[in-house]
C-alpha cells in the first residue's frame, strides 16, 4: 500500500554538475530513518524536469542502492512531451525504480484525452505501475477528477499526489475510491495535510520531509 509520508526527494549535486553519491547516501539514510514510507525522486523538489539524463540516471540509481528495498522508490517522469516522457520511463525502469509518478503534459495546452493518452502510451513503454499527479502550477493542466477515475480503472494506476490547492478536486480524487477502494491518494499540498488526512487520504508528499 502506497502511503504515510512519501517525500519529494531533493537531488543532491557536487559541484561539477554530478550526482552527489554520498549526498544521497546521507539525504536518503535521513529520510527513511525519520519513519517515511517511501521516496519520490525527479519531482518539483528534485528538480527533475531540469536534469539531464544522465544526472536524472544516477540520482535514480543512487537512491535506489540506499534504500535497497526497505521502502518502494518512485521516479518522477515530469516531462513536457510523451515521447521525452516514455524515454525517461525506460530509463526509470533500467535503473531499478519501482513506480513512475506521471503528470499532464505541459508547455502547450492540451485536454483531458492528451492527457489519458499520454498516461496510457507511458504504461504501454513500461511494465511498472504509475502514481498520476496533479500540479497545475507547473503544467497549467489541470489533471481532472473525472480524467484520473478513467485512468484508474488501469490496476497499474496506483493512485494520485495532487499538490493543486484545490480541495474540491481532492475530494474528487477521494471520490474514487468509492469505485476502486485500492486507489491511494496523497496530498502533495502541505496547507492542507492535516485537513486531507482527516477527510481519508492515505498519505503525504511534503517537500519538507527533506529535512523536517
Amino acid at each position: 500500500a502506497l502511503c504515510g509520508v512519501v517525500p519529494p526527494m531533493i537531488s543532491p549535486l557536487n559541484e561539477t554538475g554530478e550526482s552527489d553519491g554520498d549526498a544521497i547516501t546521507a539525504l536518503v539514510g535521513h529520510i527513511l530513518d525519520g519513519g517515511c514510507s517511501g521516496l519520490f525522486v525527479l519531482g518539483g523538489c528534485g528538480e527533475g524536469a531540469w536534469l539531464t539524463s544522465a544526472q536524472r540516471a544516477s540520482v535514480v540509481r543512487g537512491a535506489v542502492w540506499v534504500a535497497a528495498g526497505r521502502v518502494p522508490v518512485l521516479v518522477g517522469v515530469m516531462l513536457p512531451a510523451t515521447g521525452l516522457a516514455m524515454d525517461a520511463a525506460r530509463q526509470a525502469a533500467d535503473e531499478g525504480a519501482d513506480a513512475l509518478v506521471v503528470g499532464s503534459p505541459y508547455y502547450l495546452s492540451v485536454d483531458a484525452a492528451t492527457q489519458q493518452r499520454h498516461v496510457e502510451a507511458i504504461l504501454g513503454a513500461v511494465s511498472l505501475p504509475i502514481l498520476l499527479y496533479n500540479i497545475p502550477q507547473a503544467t497549467h493542466n489541470p489533471l481532472a477528477p473525472a480524467t484520473a477515475l478513467r485512468l484508474a480503472q488501469d490496476s497499474r494506476i496506483l493512485g494520485i499526489k495532487d499538490s493543486a490547492g484545490d480541495f474540491e478536486a481532492f475530494q474528487g480524487f477521494l471520490a474514487i475510491k468509492k469505485h476502486r477502494a485500492a486507489f491511494r491518494v496523497l496530498q502533495g499540498n502541505e496547507h492542507f495535510a492535516s485537513s486531507s488526512l482527516l477527510l481519508g487520504g492515505d498519505g503525504l508528499v511534503p517537500g519538507m520531509a527533506n529535512f523536517a
